[in-house]
């Protein structure tokens, strides 16, 4: 199902949902990778690490991600900067 399927299952705003896929993301509890490829995640990620902004990265890939996508790419740099990780760990207790 796409984000678009169930913001409208939902009744809900398509940046609603992509915001709660961000914070389920930040907390390891889903990959990023059910919504982009690897080659959009890599592309997105060196544009953010090298200091860009989520417009200046939503302008340079021509706006083939979208703003709820680099959160959720954002977030997923996070868990892999280690992030979140004392979160995670009490969760799981």
């Amino acid at each position: 199902m796409s984000i678009e399927e169930i913001a409208e299952e939902r009744d809900l705003a398509v940046t609603t949902i992509e915001g709660h896929l961000a914070r389920f993301i930040k907390e390891g509890k889903l990959s990023i990778y059910k919504f982009i490829s690897k080659e959009e995640y890599q592309a997105a990620k060196e544009f953010l690490e090298a200091g860009g902004t989520l417009k200046a990265a939503y302008d340079a890939l021509e706006g083939n991600i979208s703003y709820g996508l680099l959160r959720m790419v954002q977030a997923a740099m996070g868990i892999e900067r280690g992030e979140n990780r004392e979160e995670r760990i009490e969760n799981r207790e």
